[in-house]
């Protein structure tokens, strides 16, 4: 990748702010000062084609190098690895999420390099976005990757859940007090911890700030009706009974059901037909857009109840059962 003239701003005081604009405009390595990583600095840019941007700094081992990437439309890429390496310590597009917490293997100089991967690169446009970087002590490593297994929003609380550890990031849903969710890990980001929670119920996934949440017991699992499906082997969100039939000449009777949900409509329903065979259905927004019947399925909804039709098979099925309404 070729180094051109991307703009970057760094938002700093005003005695650096000018120095390190000019260098970024030069397309020269942006240093980003030590004294400022505490509790962390925002970096902002803007790519296109095969421009690249690298911030360099330095830290000390066990230190903890905090990063997350936002951008206005498309997400560029970022990597990590220490100057003058070809080895990398991170890179974003393998990662669940543009998010990092590094511990540095050693004392040293280090890279942070924004790009664009070649799909983006290819569209010729300009790519907005904007990269915050912390340097956090070593202690703080234990409180990010351990911590509870749930949490429990704080009692009076209504939080926006975002799609990443910071309010500069897309709301995804609320949380009010009192709900409990799966702590997926934490970050720091401007000298604020951030929390990823998978919501119990709703599956609804995203970040709330840690200092809002307090640390609780797991929910209590929902009980499978016997005789019920296995799924995938994740634990169901909830679980029940609802008409079906494999024949369509007989009656409907109960089936057992279990629901796993990922929030806003999204869902994956398996329904146990006898004899150990269950049939599976995702939803996507409220839509049934797969299944694995032999014959495609047809969904005809009626108010809050979707009827399923597969081959010979028939289900009603509630619309609680995918919204959790």
């Amino acid at each position: 990748m070729t180094r051109s003239k991307p703009f970057c701003l760094i938002v700093l005081a005003a005695a650096v702010l000018t120095p390190l604009t000019a260098l970024a405009e030069d397309g020269l390595e942006i240093p980003l000062p030590s004294e400022s990583l505490v509790p962390g600095i925002l970096v902002s840019g803007s790519l296109s084609g095969d421009e690249t941007v690298r911030y360099s700094l330095s830290g000390a081992q066990g230190q903890v190098l905090s990063i997350d990437l936002n951008g206005s439309v498309m997400l560029p890429d970022f990597l990590i690895r220490e100057a003058n390496k070809s080895e990398v310590l991170f890179l974003s597009s393998q990662a669940a999420a543009p998010v990092a917490d590094l511990a540095l293997p050693q004392p040293g100089d280090y890279e942070i390099e924004v790009f664009l991967n070649r799909a983006f690169a290819r569209q010729g446009k300009a790519f907005d976005y904007d990269l915050a970087v912390g340097l956090n002590p070593p202690d703080f490593a234990d409180s990010l990757a351990g911590g509870p297994d749930w949490w429990q929003v704080n009692a009076g609380q209504v939080l926006t859940m975002r799609a990443g550890p910071s309010e500069r990031f897309t709301p995804v849903g609320v949380a009010e007090g009192g709900v409990v969710g799966r702590n997926k890990g934490c970050h720091m980001n401007m000298g604020t911890r951030w929390c990823e929670v998978r919501l119990a119920g709703s599956g609804l996934r995203g970040w709330l700030p840690g200092t809002a949440l307090s640390e609780t017991a797991a929910p209590l699992a929902p009980e499978m009706p016997e005789g019920g499906p296995k799924g995938n082997g994740e634990p169901f969100d909830a679980t029940g009974t609802i008409p079906c039939a494999t024949d369509p000449a007989a009656p409907t009777h109960a089936c057992p059901f279990g629901v796993i949900r990922a929030g806003a409509g999204n869902a994956g329903v398996w329904v146990a037909l006898g004899n150990g065979a269950e049939r599976y259905f995702l939803f996507e927004g409220g839509k049934l857009v797969d299944s694995d019947a032999a014959s495609k399925p047809v969904l005809k909804q009626t108010e809050d109840l979707m009827k399923i039709e597969a081959g010979r098979e028939r289900f009603e099925m509630p619309a609680a059962v995918v919204t959790g309404g």
